[in-house]
């Protein structure tokens, strides 16, 4: 038996996959904090016999507050109605053979709408940052923080260890772990320093590129290592939600069609979803397609393409928009 794919909201999807209405395990996810509108449109897509809604993951972290608490003091904690409204809807869920899961963005985090929980404008050494030392030119309401960051890394895989004594059983971790899609952001010092630590190179000494075919290898180089960067931290980061939950499932949320694109541009997000199936640090994965109209039926297709050589039976899901 390989892969299962999952029925998809999107009938592009639907149509490229060769998955008929009502056909194999529907697998949809809709990730987004927990309030009132959240818990209302979770309510009306349970309720949808055609694409009925299995999964239902909620943000764990949401403006530097964490549904769980963890030490360190880099991260808060959520609001007592926050966690008050997931603990109810995860008895509601049980009621409805809907699952809820915790939806983690590692290094995307949200900008707090209060000055005094703002860790990223209080920590401004944990953000990641491109050629120009900017945090990049589509940064939206969120910053992406270093992956090399020890800091970073204490408290998500802290935060990843302590998921499991709030989430139901069996407890489920779904990880999005990917830089900018759309630009390099790989010069904070925090990165750098670990590079330079790893290969004796600064990477801000490797551009521009000029040709030559030592500088070709070294970026090469350094963009395989960005590759290993982000592995090393889901690898950390599993590893502790399943030292606390041998039973509990995670699944990484992934771009569809990474593997179209160029190795070039596919350093950019620098998530090599890839290797993380073909070396088991996840249990599944979690497609997301492009934004523009069109593209998602080649995207899903692509990416079942690649999962269904790897001969691994991993979970397939798709995320709402």
């Amino acid at each position: 038996m390989g892969p299962r794919p999952a029925a998809a909201c999107a009938a592009l999807w639907l149509a490229a996959a060769g998955i008929g209405a009502g056909e194999g395990p529907s697998w949809r996810v809709w990730a987004n904090p927990i309030d009132d509108a959240q818990i209302g449109l979770y309510e009306a897509l349970a309720a949808d016999a055609t694409h009925p809604l299995s999964v239902i993951a909620v943000t764990g972290l949401r403006e530097g507050q964490a549904l769980a608490p963890i030490a360190g003091g880099l991260l808060g904690v959520a609001s007592e109605p926050e966690r008050s409204a997931f603990a109810q809807l995860t008895r509601d869920s049980a009621r409805k053979r809907t699952h809820v899961m915790v939806f983690l963005d590692a290094l995307h985090w949200e900008l707090s709408t209060s000055d005094q929980l703002d860790v990223l404008n209080q920590r401004p050494d944990l953000l990641e940052v491109n050629y120009g030392s900017t945090c990049g030119s589509a940064v939206g309401a969120g910053r992406y923080v270093s992956p090399c960051h020890p800091a970073v890394k204490a408290a998500l895989t802290e935060l990843a260890g302590r998921i499991p004594e709030i989430a139901p059983a069996p407890p489920g971790l779904i990880v999005r772990c990917r830089l900018s899609p759309t630009e390099i952001l790989g010069y904070s010092e925090a990165q750098r320093l670990a590079y330079v630590r790893a290969a004796a190179i600064d990477p801000i000494d490797l551009l521009p590129v000029t040709g030559d075919a030592v500088d070709k290898t070294c970026l090469e180089a350094w963009s395989r290592w960005r590759l290993g960067a982000l592995t090393e931290l889901l690898t950390l980061v599993a590893a502790a939600f399943r030292g606390e939950a041998p039973s509990g499932t995670v699944t990484a949320a992934v771009l569809a069609g990474a593997y179209r694109e160029p190795v070039a541009k596919r350093t950019c997000a620098a998530e090599d979803w890839l290797t993380w199936i073909l070396d088991d640090i996840i249990d599944g994965v979690l497609l997301e397609g492009a934004w523009e109209e069109g593209s998602e039926d080649r995207d899903y297709a692509s990416a079942l393409g690649i999962i269904a050589k790897t001969g691994k039976e991993i979970e397939i899901g798709v995320m709402l928009r």
